[in-house]
């Protein structure tokens, strides 16, 4: 009996021990899951944070790829017969590619060029007769636009030129001050004028620089192309220049693209007055003044090329070239531009 009575009772705690056991076990269950339901809650609560930080970061990375970043580099673009002149490789110039933040693109049209000092400087050899002062520059712009790498200007230059200051404007480097004024007021198109003696335009524009700060530019609306930069926003409007008169005059293309440049880009094509440039060259090519019939054939021309839309907005403007042919047309009324900003450049916007 006492076995049997001991054994009940051992059955009993048995039963009794399994009961908490699982009465443990349903707590401990219900606890589980309400710890389990809460992480859940904090995984579900992490990953919607998480994807927010992906898809704000997906439209940074979109906003920074779609959004065209300003080119902050120059590239400077000139034809002679060999390699650059030895006076343009000084650092002070162009020669030192940190120093400039630029490239240098050379057309030799003459004999190939071998030197390899200067890896930002890249030459191109076309020996061809039909090469122009038009052709050779298209040639340039060729090939600076089909780079990976744009710039903030196109500088064109003839090889001769260099940089000398009207007043003692500063002891800084002329060089450098060209840029960062290019940089810090962005016109359209900026003209750096002859200082040759064989121009009008110093002594007209000295006199109307006296009202203007040395930091700002002056409207004109004549230029001569030796020294010339296009601002990346504007180059695409105006270029490639006109062959078409090269047998005539290789004058003819520059005199296409003021006409060019006044319609397009009209108050936005200035000089920069605190430098002039010596032209010393004097090369042999065809040479003609532009005639009344030489201009009515360049208006003829651009009127047809004109969007059909700013046709009459136009004419007055062409008109107006056609009655001042001379080179006593060259300032804007509007003489210092101090309402330069920076902003896309979009061709008849004077015209809206």
């Amino acid at each position: 009996m006492v076995n049997q009575r001991t054994l009940k009772v051992t059955l009993l705690f048995v039963l009794l021990d399994s009961i908490a056991v699982l009465v443990l076990w349903y707590f401990a269950s219900l606890h589980l899951r309400a710890n389990m339901t809460e992480q859940a809650n904090v995984i579900e609560y992490s990953k919607e944070v998480t994807t927010e930080q992906v898809n704000a970061i997906e439209r940074r990375l979109s906003t920074a790829v779609t959004t065209k970043i300003a080119p902050t580099r120059f590239i400077y673009l000139t034809q002679t017969e060999k390699c650059i002149p030895t006076y343009l490789k000084s650092p002070n110039m162009i020669g030192d590619s940190e120093a400039c933040q630029c490239d240098v693109i050379i057309l030799s049209y003459k004999n190939k060029c071998a030197d390899t000092s200067m890896p930002h400087v890249q030459y191109i050899f076309n020996s061809s007769k039909s090469i122009t002062w038009t052709t050779g520059r298209n040639l340039l712009y060729k090939a600076a636009k089909e780079r990976k790498e744009k710039y903030i200007y196109y500088i064109f230059m003839d090889d001769d030129v260099t940089l000398i200051p009207v007043d003692k404007i500063s002891t800084q480097n002329l060089w450098r001050m060209y840029e960062e004024s290019l940089k810090i007021f962005q016109p359209a198109v900026v003209i750096i004028l002859d200082d040759s003696g064989r121009s009008k335009f110093p002594k007209e524009i000295i006199s109307e620089r006296s009202n203007c700060e040395l930091t700002r530019y002056i409207q004109i609306y004549r230029i001569d192309g030796l020294f010339i930069a296009y601002h990346y926003q504007a180059i695409d409007y105006i270029l490639p220049y006109e062959p078409k008169y090269d047998s005539v005059s290789w004058w003819y293309s520059q005199e296409y693209t003021n006409v060019r440049l006044n319609i397009r880009l009209n108050g936005q094509v200035v000089i920069d007055p605190r430098f002039r440039t010596p032209n010393p060259k004097h090369r042999k090519y065809v040479q003609k003044y532009p005639s009344q019939d030489a201009f009515n054939n360049f208006v003829s021309d651009i009127r047809s090329e004109e969007p059909e839309k700013y046709r009459n907005s136009v004419e007055p403007i062409l008109q107006q070239w056609l009655t001042n042919i001379d080179s006593k047309f060259i300032l804007g009324q509007q003489t210092c531009k101090r309402d330069l900003s920076i902003r896309p450049y979009r061709p008849y916007e004077n015209l809206a």
